[in-house]
């Protein structure tokens, strides 16, 4: 376990604060009309910054960072309807051709409440594509790792703000939230098919609560301290297209 993680402590006030604005995922379909759409990809193309990864076994990773500022003012005012009082803290959109593993989108800034992740679907998801959420919660943003098998470079990850950890230093170290929630009905075989891209010595120490589809035009909106993956089927090829938007918020104090 690294000296970082050690070093990391968010105060009993703010984990309170975080605490009370977790809810379970929101789920909108046919969230923009189809100029709103448009007008949404085009401003996708305005892009701050792009970043390319290649990592183990073939995995390519391209990433567009944009200025929220770019976005149409209809997407939030949507967005709004349904959540309220935040601040973006990161907006970009991404395609990749391997599902990304188990992790938390908490950031790493100790006196930040990190509140919603938004996650926006640009295509039709002809792979089945899914958003899988686990039993638990962490107050930091962390990739759940066993480092033997990571498909990128530690370096990449810690650029992007992210610890790794195993599920016990996740756990213990960490002060992961272990929820009540009802353990989604998986058969084991199901839950290996499912998750197939993470070691099952990684996922076993946590249950499945719920499977949401990744469908053209869908809005899902959870909390970003929830532990998440994608699912194992995705094409093999980098999508020409850019697949989802991804928005990372805070909660206003």
């Amino acid at each position: 376990m690294s000296s970082t993680i050690n070093n990391l402590a968010r105060s009993e006030e703010i984990k309170s604060k975080i605490r009370a604005l977790w809810s379970k995922p929101i789920i909108i379909d046919n969230f923009l009309d189809e100029s709103e759409m448009a007008s949404l990809k085009k401003s996708l193309m305005e892009v701050n910054r792009v970043d390319s990864h290649v990592g183990q076994e073939g995995r390519n990773l391209e990433v567009r960072f944009v200025d929220e500022k770019k976005i149409p003012n209809i997407f939030f005012d949507k967005v709004k309807n349904y959540i309220e009082n935040f601040t973006v803290k990161s907006l970009f959109a991404f395609k990749s051709n391997k599902p990304f593993t188990m992790h938390t989108d908490s950031g790493l800034k100790t006196d930040t409440i990190p509140y919603k992740n938004l996650t926006f679907c640009l295509e039709e998801n002809h792979f089945q594509e899914h958003l899988v959420l686990f039993n638990a919660r962490g107050y930091f943003s962390v990739s759940i790792t066993d480092f033997k098998n990571f498909l990128y470079s530690k370096e990449v990850v810690e650029n992007y703000n992210y610890l790794l950890a195993t599920p016990e230093d996740f756990i213990k170290s960490l002060n992961a939230v272990i929820s009540n929630d009802l353990a989604k009905s998986l058969s084991t075989e199901e839950k290996n098919k499912l998750l197939n891209h993470i070691p099952e010595e990684l996922h076993s120490h946590f249950s499945v609560i719920d499977v949401i589809e990744f469908k053209y035009n869908r809005l899902i909106i959870f909390d970003s301290c929830q532990l998440h993956s994608g699912s194992s089927k995705v094409p093999v090829k980098l999508a020409e297209n850019l697949k989802r938007m991804i928005v990372f918020t805070e909660a206003n104090q």
